[in-house]
């Protein structure tokens, strides 16, 4: 990841754990109270922009099956990046900024690993609410 797009994400306040590799994951998640499912995090290889993808959905097929575990995992995912639930169902004419960055971020390469938040907002801009 590039230091400039790290630190200018820093002071945009984008969540760090962006950065995070596997064992970082997988500590967070006994933090969070779950230490049975830490195995489950690192057989799955997921890092800080892997993490961004994890979903109420996804979490059985990684081995996380129990539905209480499953919804406190995602309340815990969604108050670390700093994120609202979303109502997939709902049409949004105006999208959050901070999750479709967020989103774009689980992307990897030179041009995602460059991006950063202030970019991306001035880049979309016609896309966001005031």
């Amino acid at each position: 990841m590039n230091a400039a797009a790290v630190k200018a994400d820093f002071i945009a306040n984008i969540p760090e754990c962006l950065q995070w590799n596997f064992k970082d994951v997988a500590d967070w998640v006994e933090e969070i109270g779950f230490p049975q499912y830490k195995e489950c995090f690192l057989s799955n290889f997921i890092n800080g922009r892997k993490l961004l993808t994890v979903t109420c959905a996804s979490l059985p097929n990684m081995g996380v099956t129990d539905y209480k575990h499953i919804m406190k995992i995602t309340e815990k995912l969604r108050e670390l990046l700093k994120i609202a639930q979303v109502d997939t169902c709902k049409y949004v004419s105006f999208c959050d900024a901070h999750l479709l960055y967020l989103q774009q971020k689980t992307k990897t390469g030179y041009t995602y690993d460059h991006m950063t938040f202030t970019g991306f907002k001035h880049k979309y801009s016609r896309l966001f609410k005031d």
